[in-house]
């Protein structure tokens, strides 16, 4: 799941999504590939990480879920596996993306999907913890709501968490709540003081120079600190199977999808090196690929409400097992890398 908890719902050794301090891992498998034949009707520009020219995977993905303007498609890069939503929407036409109903904006769902959220949180907290010193500064870009902050406050009182996002008045909420998240993007955050810890949970992928935005958030990183970064994964079965209909393409918010590969190469640029990897189970992907397929065609389609059709939280169990074995493969929907500056 993505949130905005985060998700912008924006692993562990229990496929629990809680990331564990290990030793570097170096990717040693080509990146996934996953191209239809009629994509090549749409220009394409090069990687930003390899300065490969992109080839086509993916031509005119409308958005299923809210029905967002525009033609787009997707290059994918040959090298790194890097796919890249093309064109680029504008900071407006993106922002015009998010619209007030969006489903990452309401973290307090009730029933199914609501324990699904105060599960993720719980990890989260617990994760986070470990990485975090006494007294430790933390800081979440693309927070929205900020809805685990409350829970980690309670669990570590002696950590200050902060938080940046884009949308005002979602970031008002969590100001509402007595914490600091001011409403910008990490350009606004320059004068921060040092972090011990910055979260990206489903932020990496929204963002529309990846480059530019992990290297500001390693400006705002002590030596020695952790960037923790959640981000859905090209290399995963449901990507492979689904293609175009998969759940995480979330065309057009998703600007840039990585796998493994990638992301580390990004990291190196920016200075980081991997100190652990796990992977999770993401039922949200398989449930909205089956959704973003149905609504494709007149005599499946279905009312949605918050982006969800009436069966999406029953999706979301029924491929909870597979996503396990996913999991535990290290091909779920969706990864947490941890970084550190050295």
């Amino acid at each position: 799941m993505k949130d905005a908890t985060n998700d912008r719902m924006h692993g562990s050794a229990d496929a629990a999504g809680r990331p564990t301090e290990g030793p570097a891992e170096r990717p040693t498998e080509r990146p996934t590939e996953r191209v239809e034949e009629n994509a090549g009707d749409m220009p394409h520009g090069h990687c930003p990480l390899c300065a490969v020219r992109l080839a086509p995977a993916f031509a005119h993905v409308p958005d299923y879920e809210y029905g967002a303007e525009g033609d787009f498609g997707f290059g994918h890069c040959a090298d790194c596996g890097l796919l890249v939503l093309e064109p680029q929407p504008g900071i407006e036409q993106l922002k015009a993306a998010y619209p007030p109903h969006y489903h990452g904006f309401h973290t307090g769902a009730k029933g199914l999907v609501g324990l699904l959220y105060r599960l993720v949180y719980g990890l989260r907290v617990r994760a986070y913890g470990r990485l975090l010193p006494r007294g430790g500064r933390l800081l979440d870009v693309g927070c929205a709501d900020a809805a685990y902050f409350d829970a980690l406050v309670k669990a570590r009182p002696d950590v200050v968490p902060e938080g940046v996002e884009f949308i005002d008045d979602i970031a008002q909420r969590a100001r509402d709540r007595g914490f600091r998240v001011v409403t910008g993007t990490l350009a606004d955050m320059k004068d921060a003081e040092p972090y011990d810890v910055i979260i990206m949970n489903n932020l990496i992928e929204h963002v529309t120079d990846p480059v530019a935005e992990l290297e500001q958030a390693v400006r705002l990183l002590r030596p020695g600190g952790h960037i923790v970064v959640e981000t859905p994964n090209t290399d995963s079965w449901d990507y492979v199977v689904a293609g175009r209909w998969w759940g995480g393409l979330h065309v057009p918010r998703h600007t840039y999808l990585f796998g493994p590969v990638s992301l580390d190469r990004l990291a190196a640029l920016c200075g980081l090196r991997l100190a652990s990897r796990t992977f999770q189970p993401n039922t949200d992907h398989w449930a909205l690929s089956v959704q973003n397929r149905l609504q494709a065609t007149p005599s499946t389609r279905r009312p949605l409400t918050r982006g969800r059709a009436w069966y999406y939280k029953w999706l979301l169990l029924a491929f909870l097992p597979l996503n396990i074995v996913q999991a535990w493969l290290r091909k779920s929907g969706s990864f947490v890398s941890v970084y550190r500056r050295f």
